[in-house]
């Protein structure tokens, strides 16, 4: 197995710092939704419509022949842009108000879609290259991903227990904006990889995506649909089903957080991947059909593990199927786009089904179900669909 160079550790280091900063965020955003909207309804909707902007955005350009490789420069710059103009809606006090807050999050969407798909594309650069192997670069980013969301959610909270909103959304905005300013203008090991600058190899453009990766994408979205579920679902379950309490949901989130780490950071590849979809099954089952705590909290435990488990597989397949950087580059924004709108939908769609005036707070155990049955068909469907692809990308060779 390659070993890690320090530019692969300074890019991974980069994935949790802004994936821990994008938490807080988005925790920030949860909370002023609440407090101007009442739900967080209006920032599901807000989230879905601005990550279609910029993926509409993206094809229109591509299909007009203007498109460059991604590289860490660009979203350097977009990441300054976009969060001072969130730092600015906040001292000026817009959050407060409806339009002000639906402004701020449509921003703040876009920032998190541009964020992901750029750092996704550069992780499949570096196989395509021959800076590491696929295992790695799904292992090693998830790995990342977690720990910076981690960090978020704790500085997110407990920044929100000591600040008003408009504080807290300035303090984040400023640091989001003053990071990327600072790895901009210092000399980093990064920069020796090429993360901060284009792309060696010149981009080919290819039709359209393989048939194997739009199930994969779709399986990629099915993860995060089922994440946004159990964020949506579970408090419902706890709190007017069982009675039960805050404390006891957040252990249980903080439980399937732990699993999600494990399954991050130990090699779990060799294990058949269909075991994992079975035991988020059975995870779902013990959470929202188990009457104790301690049951509810063994599946949460055992589903951040499955679940995390398969979003790595799923990561390492989309690297393996990209054959080239533009390619990669399409493949990332698929993933985002697919990510990213799926989870923001899982609340708008769940809390229509589960309001009184449809099928009422008792079906929420058998959504959560159903979610789990069909994040399983369209994995099954996936791996069908999957055309046959070296198990390591040929590396490409640099134009240097």
């Amino acid at each position: 197995m390659t070993r890690l160079s320090f530019p692969l550790i300074g890019f991974f280091g980069i994935v949790a710092l802004f994936t821990g900063l994008d938490m807080a965020m988005v925790i920030a955003m949860v909370w002023s939704s609440m407090k101007v909207t009442g739900s967080t309804l209006t920032l599901g909707l807000v989230l879905c419509i601005s990550t279609a902007a910029p993926f509409a955005l993206e094809q229109w350009t591509r299909r007009r022949g203007r498109v460059r490789p991604p590289n860490l420069a660009r979203l350097m710059l977009i990441r300054i842009g976009g969060f001072a103009l969130v730092l600015l809606g906040a001292q000026a006090g817009v959050s407060h108000l409806l339009t002000g807050f639906i402004a701020m999050a449509l921003v703040v969407g876009m920032l998190d879609y541009f964020t992901v798909s750029a750092l996704e594309a550069c992780n499949t650069g570096f196989v395509l290259t021959g800076r590491c192997n696929s295992e790695q670069a799904a292992r090693f980013m998830q790995t990342a991903v977690q720990i910076g969301a981690f960090g978020g959610a704790f500085l997110g909270g407990w920044a929100l227990d000591r600040w008003d909103m408009p504080q807290v959304l300035t303090a984040v905005s400023a640091l989001a904006a003053v990071s990327a300013l600072a790895l901009m203008v210092m000399p980093t090991q990064a920069t020796a990889a090429g993360t901060f600058g284009d792309w060696a190899h010149p981009a080919v453009r290819q039709p359209g995506v393989q048939p194997g990766a739009w199930m994969a994408l779709l399986s990629l979205g099915m993860v995060g649909f089922h994440i946004g579920a159990f964020n949506s679902l579970v408090p419902i379950v706890f709190h007017q089903l069982r009675d039960w309490t805050a404390s006891d949901f957040g252990m249980v989130s903080g439980l399937a957080g732990v699993g999600a780490f494990v399954a991050a950071v130990l090699p779990l590849s060799r294990v058949p991947w269909p075991l994992f979809l079975v035991a988020t099954l059975l995870a779902d089952a013990a959470i929202v059909f188990g009457h104790a705590v301690d049951m509810a909290m063994a599946g949460a435990f055992m589903l951040g593990l499955s679940i995390n488990f398969l979003r790595i597989r799923l990561r390492r397949v989309l690297i393996e199927l990209a054959d080239d950087l533009d390619a990669a580059d399409r493949l990332a924004a698929r993933s985002a786009f697919f990510y990213l709108m799926l989870q923001a939908a899982a609340p708008l769609l769940l809390a229509a089904l589960t309001s009184p005036s449809a099928w009422g707070h008792r079906s929420a155990p058998a959504l959560m179900l159903l979610t789990g049955l069909a994040l399983l068909a369209v994995s099954a469907g996936s791996a069908a669909a999957q055309a046959p692809h070296p198990a390591h990308p040929q590396p490409l060779k640099d134009a240097s």
